[in-house]
C-alpha cells in the first residue's frame, strides 16, 4: 500500500475557498469537515524527499506555529483527506 503524507495547516469553524490567496500562496489545498471544523491540509506525496519540500514550503510562508503540533500526519487514503478537495490554481 501507499502512504500519503498531508500537512496539516489550520482549523476554523468558518469554512474558507480553497484559494492560494487565502493560504498564503499554498496551493494544492484540501479541506476535511470535522463536525463543526474545518481542518484545511496541503499537499499530499508518496516520496520522503518531496515531502520534506512541502513542509519547508509552508514553514518559509509562516505555518510553522500551527494548530497542528507535528506538521506531518499519515493517511493511507490515496485521495489525500476524505472530500479529495483541492484547489486548481
Amino acid at each position: 500500500t501507499q502512504r500519503w503524507i498531508t500537512y496539516g495547516l489550520s482549523t476554523s469553524s468558518k469554512k474558507t475557498a480553497l484559494t492560494p490567496s487565502n493560504f498564503k500562496g499554498l496551493k494544492n489545498i484540501s479541506m476535511e469537515q470535522s463536525g463543526k471544523l474545518y481542518k484545511y491540509f496541503y499537499s499530499s506525496e508518496n516520496n520522503y524527499e518531496e515531502a520534506k519540500k512541502r513542509v519547508a514550503e509552508a514553514i518559509q510562508k509562516g505555518y510553522i506555529n500551527t494548530v497542528f503540533s507535528l506538521p506531518i500526519i499519515i493517511n493511507s487514503n490515496p485521495r489525500g483527506p476524505s472530500n479529495g478537495g483541492k484547489c486548481s490554481a
